[in-house]
């Protein structure tokens, strides 16, 4: 009986235990198993509990929220609540993690109240802004909780959060200081996501250990980690307490020097007494406000900028009468039936409204410059008076811009040819303001607004801090120029800060003037706008000629006209995480409300949109709404009642609406907390059991950087906004509307109501369809909901009648496009659309007619526009009012079929199929497995059902499969045809329609005539490519994807010198996601599309110059080049594409082979990631696209037309006929505008050929360079190298060569413990009861440069800070071990080695104003990088330490001192946030006595290497030739390896991020694998010489089928057999090879060549074998490599790295030299860095345990050569030089007096029952040949054994432990037929537990068990037995990627005694429960 939980969770096991010996008929044997959760990590003994690294992980994220909205306004405090009822780890962890953290409270702490305000108030006055964190568990300490407690026993908390936000606010108020308040409470976002790859591994063998623990017969205990050993624990054991953090320990004192804060415990008095006075009040009048502009005055000084009036006409409906203009209508089928003039009515209705906007213009009033644009060398593409676009004109009303809206002719934005200003002007400048709350996006508009300026050549780019009323501050405006705004994009929040309000508009407007501003660029909503126009009127009446343009920022989308604001598509995307972790606790949780609060203050556009994109929301309440919160309650109880939970979103801007609707919340109470509160107090009053988790992500949703869209429409913003003021436009505001850039006036949009959601409109309909909510309007009649109409007065205002005629020029015609409908043809059943009713309650005008046609929106480039242009029209997408089919028709049947490649996006589409064809009341859905090839195969074909769909959009791929390649069409429509098929939805692109357009004529000519079958088309290709369509779903978030992969190319590139960043991105015939990615990653240098022509010698030339130049550059080129820069083979696959050469690699060999012939040396970093891109699942908008698209297609079937697609055509949902969309490909316009504005983002010249051979053009190669030529110093000999180090050679504490001598130490003793507690021996300690008797122990020695240099012996200046220094007797040893270590080696020493820590005196005086130190980093880049540089830095800050040198680009940047940085705090605060290395890392050292020379003579002291083993060689070098030259210099080694392969050491930094993001790749790999036909995803991850990041990420992702690491030795035959049988039995497979196999499969017979890469041979291997076996296979190919190495370090490495940089300078301060400072059984220690550089690197034992849990998730069998497996580097030899640098050590100079060993004996069943003694079954048919991994019966493990210092003395006490594993024999017999095994979760959620379950069953299951329950609802469900599940293999595969628990957790506990019975009888003999103590 499996137990997941806390220890309370763990006290209800044992109590079940104990209930089971008290059965009726006599004690039941059964195994009592726990496996612990706890979130807070809070359980006695235990290195950590499941998900408590991905918790804090997350919770950092909240943090740097938190930090972000803080430091974006001035007078702001972040403020956070982080979980920990009793404890602080989470706090303290995070709080490390993110680094910028100002004060933390912990509930360890007492805190004074008084202090801690004042301290927050002087931070506030000092820094302007700060954050603060605090822990849930401060409820109980801060402030005292009620005392009572929840179901589960738990004390109920105060909101501490909530309180002290309002202690802030009361306290700066009495102080009469500002403030604002930014309040994050991220619990339920925190706990709801699934484990990280750390977790997820830990997760895996904790319940691999459960289950060997439970088959052994093992009871009443729990598995848990020790000292990095993994042991089995009596229950009793980890019950008596709770781990709180040791505020006197060292890492609560790291935690005080990170926040810097003071001492806030309470003093002796009274505190409050202490403060300073408040402030006499301050009087209104004393603040600096300026009168209000009046309407009058604004008219008044704008004059003549009122307008520029175009011609136009008053007779709005007369007729056209421009020549030549036509109307041509074509059949479905493409046929002309129709051609004739065109009339206003083929347009419009009668009653539509015509007008022309009109825009200000400083030509009106200042005379122009009319200077020819700087543009002109870049462009031909220039707008003029003559360019607009008019809306597009609808024959339907138009339901969500308001019925009667007129259409609006409007100014083209874009570049003009003539400029009204001057940019050369040199008294001129620009500046820009930023207003308003924060949103995704604002540093992307400033950053191209900086670039876009600086194109034109204007010299001056001034910032404005904090909003508006920084204007009037000059004094703190920011000159930007384009280096400072490089990088900024890439960043949350706003570089200038962005404030509301506007308190002295005279004074700005006359500081503008002053500073001879003549462009202001006003960034904000509608206030904003409204400020841009009032300083625009003073500005004008004071005679200054500036341009004010406005840009549009509002996140809640809320402003008219325009299709969106910038920020919105982000904003959706991280709202829908917040409804997705609320869905997670509402399923996961008993009786459970997940309850989201989201922004809009008054529309509900974000709310739709992300609960549409969630597609989990039961319940959205928008502002628009009007809602009877009776009626509302009484919904919420069916709900609960019905589904037992549910998730509720509502709007921040609900409060008026609720209050209108007859009851609501108070003025200023928040809306989500009162709806909450209400609906839990009717829970109470009904007496019915009710959680709500609620969640408010608010600030967690503004801080975060743009996506993809988002930065991409920021830029084109921008860039307009920019050329509309160059041009002389004012008072403008730029924005997209149906998809066309144009220029609106602020005036009207600063007067307007905002624009809100349409309750009775499309898109309203479209989220009650998602959620099916009912109609929750009061009785009394809905209240009047602000209209469009009266919305879009101001609008309207601003405008002039405007004819038709003036929207035509000659020669225009119209393109009506008609479609097929099955009426024209057969019966029409006209079914009353039976949706009417049912969803849509009384919302009107929903449901289209015949004529519902929409046209194409009309424009007008320019004059010189005037041959006349094509517009479609199309008919509208929508449900219609009567039906060609019944619905109710049992025996009519719905099939879907997906195509081609994979792309984001096809589960959801899939799945709203399914849910809307479901609400139509269809009984029947098909889904058609593998493509085209899958329709003839009808017995093949899957149902789908709507739980069945419920959540495959949250999965990346199709669950369908898809296929590529057409059988007989008249095959597929037999098909069809025999299961009744009547709407057949087609997925995918051209080729697919083409494909399904066929099988409907096909139909018509079967043998029993023609068939009935509605074929519809969903358009899906990921690179956009289909014509006429505003885009294809999935396009957008494969450029946020691709965006990724360049920003990791920058990241590689940027750290290291003469090196590119080279991505290939998907592409076949279209640039388009190359093109997007680019503008949206914003730092690319050359750009390839398969439309440009290149010139090769042009394009490398042009690489050199970059190169030489920049000496970093990035290159990106789409796929599709692979048939233009070189020639395809001419050869097609399966689905008729043509087969493309591999243009990446082709380029990145033709770019190293002329950069070798030019003598340059190069690094090209190469990263193809079309693999990790096709497989991510859809992003919240294409969730919504794909939903949108999918309802339209079901709408199009069930009304009888066929033979189309639906799409979105400038912002109009259409059917297209499928022979409109399959004449041709879209491809990028090279003379369009996009194509400009990408050439411009590069800058990269013409790459076109010449006329000539370029190649002829190109400069000579330089002569050969002779290596004598090249500085490198003579190698550095080892005789030389132990010369200089001289008496540094070590310092040998005392020892013993007695090894073997008995415990001779006083009083120290063993004391062994029973299972339940009870002492059972009490002796004195013997040497056998710690070790083997053979086991060596050895004292590990160290340099100090006291044993050569006279130390200063200097006060550390941490003394004000810590009392925990160490001393000369501060030492650890490894932990004792009774069994052999696998692992580390058998036969390993033990070794005792120095603590690392602060020491009491120096070495070194830190203020020697003449001594500096100095950091450099080797090597590979690596995460976490930039973490331990800032670390160091701020370490060496605080000893004091005056000069900090950063040396660039590895070792060989030491012989170049003038290269060197000086690093101070401020330069790295923040670059732990970003990925790569600020000081660049490169491999390689030619001069290393050059560079001591330098160093010498610089004067440094303290210098730092970070790196690899070759890098900790350096260090040695550099050492030795110090000392040589008698430089007294500490040289400390941080060791840095990806690959994780130093030895002795716990891991290196970085390991566990790339774990992560291995992890990732091995994912994409078998979404690919699984959702194509005969498929494997093939990874090859990093690993030159180990392979434990591979085996880490395999085991975290679960999902892998074959394993292949350096150190084992493979069989390519049985491997290439193995994968055969794979694709013979599951059809598809997942492989992961180390980039380091290639030795090892050379050594077994048969391996790639020398330079050859692993993974492309083994791939072609594969693929060449199933070719030779005549076997259709398909290969999808991942090299994650470069996007693991280049993010930032995650949270847990983040908090490793500031520990490893903190003892690195408390060592090199100290005197310690040749050291490399790591973490050894979680104890920070110093080892030798001459042993480390000497050592073979450490790897995997393909004997030993960690292999053998591989195995036990992959299952592969042994593939071992026949011939005998060659031998793998030892564990023994690779510790060879680390035993060198060691003496013999006696085990008593281990012990001090007292000393004491608790072993703790745990019960095991055969005790009391007989035991079965069952060989292991496991032996054999999963581990092979391993040996040593089955424990017996002794297999103790002792804690390590610890010396704090001198003062330590008084005995301390270890724990021995059972240690965890497989045993020989099991007491159980697993064949058992009538024996079951029965999981629980109990307690709240956690990451992991999923992961858990898991494992426990493929654990269970691996054993032979057969019978396996899930209890749903913790221990409550225990007593239901005929509620529980069962749970298989198949039905666990992938519930680990989910976040949660799949059986519902609970808290409380019925009589345990019951519980015993129900596992009784159901035969449970393995009871598994996971929870905490």
């Amino acid at each position: 009986y499996f137990v997941l939980g806390g220890d309370g969770t763990h006290k209800g096991g044992m109590e079940t235990f104990d209930a089971m010996q008290e059965l009726e008929g006599g004690p039941y044997e059964c195994a009592v198993v726990g496996v612990p959760k706890t979130i807070d990590n809070d359980i006695m003994m235990l290195d950590r509990t499941f998900g408590f690294n991905t918790a804090v992980s997350e919770a950092e994220k909240a943090i740097d929220a938190a930090y972000i909205e803080a430091k974006s306004q001035d007078n702001s405090i972040g403020l956070v609540k982080l979980m920990g009822r009793h404890c602080g780890f989470i706090t303290m962890q995070a709080t490390l993690a993110a680094g910028h953290v100002d004060i933390v409270l912990l509930p360890e702490m007492d805190v004074s109240l008084p202090k801690l305000l004042h301290q927050a108030l002087q931070l506030v006055k000092v820094k302007k802004r700060i954050v603060i964190v605090v822990a849930e568990g401060c409820g109980d300490t801060l402030i005292k909780s009620t005392g009572g407690t929840d179901a589960g026993g738990n004390k109920v908390l105060a909101d501490v959060g909530i309180w002290l936000k309002d202690q802030l606010y009361d306290y700066f108020k009495k102080m009469q200081h500002p403030l604002s308040i930014k309040y994050i409470d991220p619990t339920y976002m925190i706990r709801a996501v699934p484990s990280n790859a750390n977790d997820t591994v830990f997760c895996s063998v904790l319940a691999q250990y459960a289950v060997h623990a439970a088959m052994a017969g093992f009871t009443g205990i729990t598995v848990g980690k020790v000292d990095e050993s993994f042991v089995m624990l009596p229950i009793h054991a980890i019950t008596k307490g709770t781990r709180t953090v040791n505020i006197k320990g060292r890492q609560f004192e790291r935690l005080m020097r990170a926040t810097e804060q003071p001492d806030l415990t309470p003093g002796p008095g009274d505190d409050w007494a202490l403060l300073p006075q408040a402030p006499p009040p301050q009087d209104d009048a004393d603040l600096m406000r300026d009168a209000p502009i009046t309407e009058p005055e604004l008219i008044a000084s704008l004059g003549a900028l009122a307008g520029r009036t175009r011609p136009s006409s008053s007779g709005m409906l007369e007729a056209i009468s421009v020549e030549n203009t036509k109307l041509k209508v074509f059949s479905g089928y493409g046929e002309t039936l129709v051609d004739r003039p065109l009339q206003r009515e083929d347009l419009m209705q009668s009653n539509d409204e015509l007008r022309n906007l009109e825009v200000m213009h400083l030509s009106d009033r200042f005379p122009s410059k009319n200077v020819v644009s700087p543009l002109k060398d870049l462009t031909s593409n220039f707008q003029d008076d003559a360019s607009w676009a008019v809306q597009s004109f609808s024959l339907t009303d138009r339901m969500d811009s308001g019925k009667g809206t007129p259409y609006y002719q409007m100014v083209r934005a874009g570049p003009r040819e003539y400029l009204h200003f001057d940019p050369k002007d040199g008294s001129a400048c620009a500046a820009i303001v930023a207003c308003g709350d924060l949103c995704p996006g604002l540093n992307c508009v400033i950053r191209e607004l900086v670039r876009s300026l600086t194109v034109y050549g204007v010299s001056r780019v001034y910032g404005v801090r904090n909003g508006f009323n920084g204007i009037s501050q000059p004094e703190s405006w920011m000159e930007l120029t384009e280096e400072m705004v490089a990088e900024i994009h890439l960043d949350g929040g706003c570089i200038l800060g962005s404030a509301a309000g506007h308190d002295s508009a005279r004074q700005s407007a006359q500081n503008l003037k002053q500073a001879g501003v003549r462009q202001l660029f006003v960034i904000g909503g509608d206030g904003s706008q409204k400020g841009a126009v009032d300083i625009l009127g003073l500005l004008s009446g004071m005679e200054h000629e500036c341009a004010v343009i406005g840009i549009p920022k509002t996140i809640d989308n809320d402003l008219p006209i325009m299709d969106k604001t910038f920020g919105f598509d982000t904003a959706v995307c991280e709202a829908k995480k917040a409804i997705e972790s609320a869905y997670v606790e509402a399923t996961c949780n008993a009786n459970c409300i997940g309850f989201v609060k989201l922004l809009g203050k008054e529309s509900g556009f974000v709310t739709l949109n992300a609960v549409m994109s969630s597609r989990v929301v039961d319940l959205c309440v928008i502002p628009e709404m009007h809602v009877d919160l009776d009626k509302l309650l009484a919904y919420v109880e069916e709900l609960m009642a019905t589904k037992g939970n549910a998730v509720i979103v509502i709007t921040d801007g609900c409060a008026d609406s609720l209050r209108n609707a007859g009851k609501g919340p108070g003025d200023n109470e928040d809306v989500g907390i009162w709806m909450r509160d209400e609906i839990l107090a009717h829970f109470k009053e009904i007496k019915k059991p009710l959680t709500i988790k609620y969640i408010d992500p608010t600030y967690m949703i503004r801080a975060v950087p743009a996506n993809a869209q988002d930065s991409i429409y920021c830029s084109m913003l921008a860039q307009h906004a920019v050329n509309g003021a160059m041009a002389g436009f004012t008072g403008v505001t730029v924005a997209k509307v149906n998809e066309r850039m144009v220029y609106l006036p602020t005036l009207a949009l600063a007067k307007q109501e905002t624009k809100r959601v349409n309750p009775k409109g499309r898109w309203f309909s479209r989220l009650v369809f998602s959620t099916r909510q009912p109609e929750l309007t009061p009785e009394f009649g809905m209240a009047p909901v602000k209209s469009s109409n009266k919305q879009m007065e101001a609008i309207k205002n601003s405008s002039v009648p405007l004819s038709i005629n003036m929207c035509l020029t000659p020669n225009d015609e119209v393109h009506r496009l008609e479609i097929i409908n099955l009426a024209s043809k057969f019966a029409s059943r006209n079914i009353d659309n039976p949706i009417k009713s049912s969803v849509l309650g009384s919302a009107e005008g929903l449901f289209l007619n015949a004529g519902a046609w929409v046209t194409q929106t009309f424009q007008k480039w320019g004059e010189a526009d005037n041959q006349g242009n094509t517009y479609l029209q199309m008919l509208r997408s929508g449900p219609r009012d009567v039906l060609h089919w019944d619905p109710t028709d049992p025996e009519a049947a719905a099939a879907i079929v997906t195509c081609g490649g994979i792309c984001p996006g096809l589960n959801s589409v899939i799945r709203e199929l399914v849910n809307m064809l479901h609400i139509y009341g269809i009984k029947k859905i098909y889904g058609i497995i593998g493509g085209f090839k899958g329709c003839v195969s009808p017995d093949t074909w899957i149902e789908l059902t709507s739980e069945g769909v419920q959540d495959i959009h949250t999965q990346g791929g199709s669950i369908l499969v898809s296929d590529r390649g057409n059988p007989p069409h008249i095959e597929i429509a037999k098909s069809l045809a025999s299961k009744n098929v009547r709407q057949y939805f087609v997925l995918g692109g051209d080729g697919t329609h083409k494909g399904g357009m066929e099988t409907f004529d096909a139909m018509q000519e079967l043998e029993g005539g023609p068939y009935e079958c509605a074929v519809v088309g969903v358009p899906k290709t990921i690179d956009n490519d289909i014509m006429m369509l505003d885009r294809t779903f999935g396009f957008n978030t494969a450029v946020s994807e691709a965006e990724k992969a360049i920003d990791a190319a920058y990241i590689e590139a940027k750290s290291q010198d003469n090196s590119i960043g080279l991505v290939k991105l998907m592409g076949r015939h279209c640039g388009f996601i190359t093109m997007q990615a680019t503008l949206a990653a914003g730092h690319v240098d050359i750009v390839l599309l398969p439309e440009m022509d290149v010139s090769l010698p042009k394009l490398l030339h042009q690489a050199l110059q970059l190169v030489k130049v920049k000496k970093r550059i990035v290159i990106v080129v789409a796929e599709g080049c692979g048939d233009t820069l070189i020639k395809s083979t001419g050869g097609t696959d399966a689905g008729g594409n043509k087969v493309l050469a591999d243009v990446g690699i082709w380029l990145k060999d033709q770019l190293y082979d002329y950069f070798k012939k030019m003598q340059h040396p190069l690094s090209i970093k190469y990263i193809d990631p079309t693999y990790m891109i096709r497989a991510v699942p859809s992003n919240a908008n294409d969730t919504v696209f794909c939903s949108v698209l999918a309802q339209y297609a079901v709408h199009a079937a069930m009304a009888g037309f066929t033979g189309i697609t639906v799409g979105k055509v400038d912002e109009s949902f259409v059917m297209l006929p499928i022979h409109a969309i399959t004449k041709g490909t879209r491809t990028v316009n090279i003379k369009g505008r996009q194509f400009e504005r990408l050439m411009r983002a590069t800058e990269q010249p013409d790459l076109t050929p010449g006329p000539g051979d370029d190649w002829a053009l190109l400069p000579q190669a330089p002569p050969p360079q002779d290596d004598a030529d090249l500085m490198r110093d003579a190698p550095i000999t080892e005789p030389e190298l132990i010369a200089s180090l001289g008496a540094l050679a070590g310092r040998t504490r005392p020892s013993s060569s007695g090894m073997l001598e008995a415990i001779s130490v006083e009083n120290t003793k063993l004391k062994v413990f029973s299972g339940y507690g009870e002492t059972l021996v009490d002796r004195p300690l013997q040497r056998e009861d710690l070790m083997q008797s053979n086991d060596e122990l050895r004292n590990l020695e160290v340099m100090h440069l006291s044993d050569r240099f006279p130390s200063k012996n200097v006060v550390s200046p941490l003394k004000d800070l810590t009392s925990n220094f160490q001393d000369d007797a501060s030492w650890a040893v490894q932990s004792f071990s009774l069994t052999d270590r696998m692992d580390s080696g058998k036969g390993t020493p033990y070794y005792q080695m120095v603590r690392a820590g602060p020491r009491e005196y120096l070495h070194f005086d830190p203020k020697d104003g003449s001594a500096c130190a100095a950091i450099v980093a080797c090597g590979d880049l690596c995460p976490g990088l930039n973490c331990v540089i800032r670390e160091l830095v701020r370490s060496l800050t605080v000893y004091g330490v005056s000069r900090v040198y950063g040396v660039r680009n590895g070792f060989n940047g030491i012989s170049q001192p003038e290269s060197w940085m000086e690093l101070t705090e401020e330069m790295v605060a923040e670059i732990h946030l970003d990925g790569g290395c600020i000081l660049g890392s490169a491999a390689g050292h030619d001069s290393a006595r050059q560079s001591a020379q330098n160093l010498k003579q610089a004067g440094v002291r303290q210098l730092f290497v970070i790196g690899g083993d070759g890098s900790q060689k350096g260090a040695v070098d550099i050492l030795g030739l110090l000392s040589g030259m008698e430089h007294e210099c500490a040289v400390i080694g941080i060791p840095k390896t990806i690959d994780n392969d130093l030895p002795i050491m716990d891991k290196t930094f970085g390991f566990d991020t790339a774990v992560c993001e291995a992890k990732k790749a091995i994912e994409s790999a078998y979404v690919e694998a699984t959702c194509n036909a005969n498929c494997i995803g093939f990874v090859k991850l990093l690993g030159k010489e180990s392979g434990f990041v591979t085996l880490n990420a395999v085991m975290s992702s679960r999902v892998v089928d074959l394993c292949v690491i350096p150190e084992m030795h493979v069989d390519l035959d049985k491997l290439l057999a193995y994968v055969e049988e794979l694709m013979a039995t599951k059809g598809n497979a997942v492989i992961v090879i180390t980039d380091g196999c290639a030795d090892s499969l050379r050594n077994a017979g048969k391996g790639p060549g020398d330079n050859e890469d692993v993974g492309i041979w083994m791939r072609d291997e594969i693929l060449a074998h199933f070719k030779e076996i005549k076997k259709p296979l398909t290969i999808k190919y991942i090299d994650p490599t470069y996007m693991i190495r280049a993010v930032p370090a995650n949270a847990q490495d983040s908090i490793y790295c500031s520990m490893l940089a903190q003892h690195a300078v408390n060592g090199a301060m100290a005197g310690f030299t040749g050291v490399t400072v790591a973490k050894v059984n979680e104890r920070m220690v110093y080892l030798p860095t001459l042993a480390l550089a000497k050592q073979e690197t450490k790897r995997v034992n393909p004997k030993g345990r960690w292999f053998s849990r591989l195995v036990f998730s992959t299952r592969q069998p042994e593939l071992t050569p026949e011939f005998g497996m060659a031998p793998v580097k030892s564990s023994n030899k690779q510790m060879e030089a680390i035993k060198n640098s060691s003496v013999p050590l006696s085990i008593n100079m281990c012990l001090t007096p007292n000393d004491e060993v608790h072993r703790l004996e745990i019960i095991n069943l055969a005790s009391k029952f007989a035991s079965r003694n069952i060989d292991n079954p496991i032996k054999s048919s999963v581990l092979g040949s391993a040996e040593g991994l089955f424990l017996n019966a002794g297999a103790w493990v002792t804690q390590t054994f610890q010396k704090w210092g001198e003062a330590d003395n008084q005995g301390n006490t270890y724990l021995q432990m059972l240690r965890s594993g497989p045993r020989d024999v099991l007491h159980w017999d697993p064949t058992d037929p009538e024996a079951a095994a029965a999981i629980v979760t109990c307690g709240g959620i956690c990451p992991g537990l999923n992961s858990v379950i898991r494992e426990l069953v493929n654990m269970l299951h691996i054993y032979g068990i057969k019978k396996i329950y899930g209890i749903i609802g913790g221990f409550k469900g225990c007593v239901s037995p005929d509620t529980w599940i069962e749970l298989t293999s198949e039905g666990v595969q992938d519930i680990h990627t989910q976040g949660g628990s799949i059986l519902v957790s609970d808290r409380g506990n019925p009589p345990h005694i019951e519980i015993a019975k129900s596992l009784a009888s159901k035969n449970v003999r393995q009871y598994f429960v996971l929870g905490g103590d």
